[in-house]
């Protein structure tokens, strides 16, 4: 249990020092809002993102996150910006197709 704990906190000090170097020397940044893919079930939606993948500018967030029913959106929206700016993007597109019923809050 003690190893793993320390891996998981190794992990996330090496991503936040990636992070840092991406952001800070190499002028990494979101230049662009995120996009989001929404729709009904077997619309296309997967197809998209597969899609979008391949843009260079664009980092795709592997899977479905049903970030806006979470507690706190904010925290996982900041945490996909992060990840964004590691890879070398300027934007980054989530697809969860059930967050169509709450657009409002994206």
């Amino acid at each position: 249990m003690a190893m793993k704990r320390l891996r998981v906190c190794t992990e996330r000090a090496l991503f936040l020092l990636r992070y840092n170097y991406h952001k800070m020397v190499l002028g990494h940044q979101i230049r662009h809002p995120p996009t989001f893919i929404v729709g009904c079930g077997h619309s296309g939606t997967s197809l998209m993102l597969a899609v979008l993948r391949y843009h260079s500018s664009i980092y795709a967030i592997p899977r479905e996150t049903n970030f806006a029913y979470a507690s706190n959106p904010m925290a996982a929206m900041k945490r996909f910006d992060m990840r964004t700016v590691v890879a070398g993007k300027s934007r980054w597109v989530e697809k969860t197709p059930r967050h169509i019923r709450c657009m409002d809050r994206l």
